[in-house]
């Protein structure tokens, strides 16, 4: 690219659709436009009858009750089913949101202080490590403090990948002075030495690859920019390279590290942002600065650098600031879990394990436009598949099912769910919900625009739900999502009750 050049390349959506594993079958009619707005929604889903006797589902008696988290990976299997992860813990305290709603713990927003999930490392002796507050200007000896509190062990948001960006244009290799005023999607985007980058308007950068800035390069945000920087391979700012420096607003800039090689400044090169980074550290190198806000794996500080967090930063969502409340993770649990391989069958058919029929629940839209359905004796398959087994109920089951909603944003489109026992929600392969454990009546809030999703884009809603509470079995829902029938719905078996 010469020097004074024009990066400018078109974007456009992608439908993200995944294949779905269930149906949800309508009242009214199969599309979107059809189903807004009825007063009914019927969803069809997949119960599975396991055995009292079957100790890779029903838990030991006297199991203690409690609502377990992180269980279930942050991704779906690639069967579309959870994978068990065996990295549970006890929730001693709600994460909750400013309305009070409990909420998942992976998708509460981290403010105030340097939040990491491993480890911090520096020499206090060599290193500079304090807080600013942006609010109030630039960094300076007059707007500097001492340093903020560290929480080691903190849990890490899930960050996805845009999904609108188009395909791929390849590798980018830029020099000279370069306008970059539109949404990019690289494999590798590489500067030459001093390049000059300018980002004009509400720029979004996705790099399948390497993010790698050369010697004595600058990036610039014009009046007004912003950009969102997205990375799955190594991103390193090196050789008096200049990130953001122009504004020092490290609201202006995000940088979102999507792979597991740790980010590196290097050589005295100063950056201005906001790093969020689960899987990987951070690590300055020799006489760098970085000006913002972290939330990663680790963090090590080398000789003469310094890290200097922003405690102005409050997180943002549709205009709106967030302010979460963080709850308290307690001692490592498996949720009465046994293994991986029993997992595994709780919610796929097992010859001779588990036997499986239909259920339809309805959802009823109350005056608010929310859907609602609640039963506190929810017992679907009494008397039937394996009997209730000289017990009043037929306790020990799983439920599942799959529907899809187009996403509106910044509507406050929202899933709440209580119920007794454990279930978790996955919007395309992402984890929304997590309430895992064994327990009475608990609920947990999904708000939709925390996870990253694209407005206007088609989703699929992959809901799981296990009874395994031997005297309790309540089942209860509130969305004001739309939810409507896969297009190409793939039903498990049939029912053999």
């Amino acid at each position: 690219m010469n020097s004074n050049s024009t990066l400018r390349l078109a974007s456009y959506s992608a439908l993200a659709v995944a294949a779905g594993v269930l149906m949800l079958m309508p009242k009214s009619l199969p599309s979107a436009s059809a189903t807004a707005g009825t007063d009914t929604i019927d969803i069809t889903g997949t119960v599975r009858d396991f055995r009292s006797s079957d100790s890779g589902f029903v838990p030991p008696a006297g199991t203690p009750w409690s609502h377990v988290a992180g269980s279930v990976d942050l991704s779906l299997g690639a069967d579309y089913r959870p994978m068990y992860t065996g990295a549970g813990f006890n929730v001693s305290t709600q994460w909750r949101n400013s309305d009070g709603e409990p909420i998942p713990p992976h998708l509460a927003q981290e403010t105030g202080g340097l939040q990491v999930g491993s480890s911090f490392t520096r020499d206090p002796a060599r290193t500079t490590f304090d807080s600013w507050e942006s609010a109030n200007g630039p960094y300076s000896l007059a707007n500097s403090s001492a340093a903020p509190a560290v929480t080691i062990g903190a849990r890490m948001p899930k960050v996805s990948a845009p999904t609108d960006l188009g395909p791929s244009v390849g590798d980018v290799l830029s020099n000279g002075i370069v306008l970059i005023d539109e949404n990019l999607h690289c494999d590798d985007f590489v500067t030459d030495k001093l390049t000059t980058l300018n980002v004009s308007g509400n720029v979004t950068i996705l790099c399948e690859g390497d993010f790698i800035m050369n010697q004595s390069s600058t990036m610039n945000l014009l009046p007004g920019a912003s950009l969102r920087l997205y990375a799955r391979g190594a991103i390193a700012i090196n050789q008096s390279s200049q990130f953001n420096m122009n504004t020092f607003a490290p609201g202006a800039v995000t940088i979102y590290n999507l792979g597991t090689t740790t980010m590196r400044i290097s050589q005295s090169s100063h950056v201005v942002g906001r790093i969020i980074s689960p899987n990987a550290g951070l690590q300055l190198d020799q006489n760098d600065h970085f000006y913002g806000t972290f939330v990663g794996k680790s963090v090590v500080l080398d000789q003469g650098t310094g890290l200097h967090i922003d405690g102005s930063w409050i997180p943002t969502m549709c205009g709106g600031e967030v302010m979460d409340t963080m709850g308290t993770a307690g001692s490592g649990s498996t949720g009465a879990i046994a293994s991986a391989a029993d997992f595994t069958d709780w919610f796929s058919e097992a010859l001779g394990r588990n036997l499986f029929a239909t259920h339809t629940i309805t959802l009823t839209r109350n005056m608010s436009g929310v859907y609602e359905y609640m039963d506190d004796e929810f017992f679907p398959i009494d008397g039937r598949l394996f009997g209730n087994e000289y017990a009043g109920h037929n306790y020990y089951f799983t439920y599942s099912f799959t529907v899809e909603f187009v996403h509106r944003a910044c509507e406050g489109r929202f899933f709440e769910f209580e119920g007794a026992d454990d279930a978790w929600m996955f919007v395309e392969n992402d984890l929304a919900l997590d309430l895992g454990g064994i327990r009475s009546g608990m609920s947990q809030y999904v708000e939709f625009d925390r996870m990253n999703l694209v407005d206007g884009e088609t989703y699929r809603l992959h809901f799981f739900y296990a009874q395994r509470n031997p005297t309790q079995a309540s089942f209860g829902m509130r969305t004001n999502l739309d939810l409507i029938r896969p297009s190409d719905p793939l039903a498990i078996g049939s029912e053999n009750d």
